[in-house]
This record gives C-alpha cells, structure tokens and sequence, in this order.
C-alpha cells in the first residue's frame, strides 16, 4: 500500500499556552480548532489512564499540526 499524503502531525507538549504562542504566533499558523477530550478512547490511544487531552489543530501552507497537552496521566 502506498502513502499518498500525510493528513497531519500531531505532538505531545508540556506547556499548551506556550507552544501556541511558538506555533501560532512566531511561526504563523492559524488555529483552526481547540477541543478538551476524556474517557477510554483516550486512555486506550495514549496507553494511559485517567487521561485529560486537550488538543489546538493548526494550519499553514497546507501542512496541519496538532498539538496537545496530556494531564491527569498514569501509566497503565
């Protein structure tokens, strides 16, 4: 099977506010979205438990960047 694009990079940060300042600001990609998500679907992605994960979606130029911030974190 061939990869015919790559529909976004996503990327796990301590400091949600701070990256969107260097992501959003510095490097100038726009927000497009920003949204708080919970519960087994996030714990079963991310190998952990009791998970908050808020994530901002960015955009420039075509390339798409998530970024997202993961409290609340055990190992399971």
């Amino acid at each position: 099977m061939a990869l015919l694009r790559v529909s976004h990079i996503g990327l796990c940060v301590a400091d949600l506010e701070r990256s969107l300042v260097f992501y959003r600001d510095l490097l100038g990609f726009e927000q497009r979205s920003r949204a708080p998500f919970a519960g087994e679907p996030v714990d079963r992605l991310l190998g952990l438990e009791g998970v908050q994960l808020e994530a901002v979606w960015l955009e420039r130029d075509g390339t798409r960047l998530e970024i997202g911030r993961a409290s609340g974190r055990e190992r399971v």
